[in-house]
């Protein structure tokens, strides 16, 4: 799951959308990267894109 929540930090997706995409629950997504920062592990940081 810590993949997911990486991987959603770096697309440049909203949580909402990427959750749709992925097939899994808002609330469980924001479940596990709760989990995440509580156990120290740092998620990268979100990329501004240019539009």
């Amino acid at each position: 799951m810590y993949a997911l929540v990486e991987h959603q930090a770096s697309s440049g997706h909203s949580i909402k959308d990427f959750c749709a995409e992925a097939g899994i629950s808002y609330a469980t997504f924001h479940y596990w990267r709760s989990k995440f920062r509580l156990s120290g592990r740092r998620l990268r940081p979100m990329r501004a894109s240019l539009v």
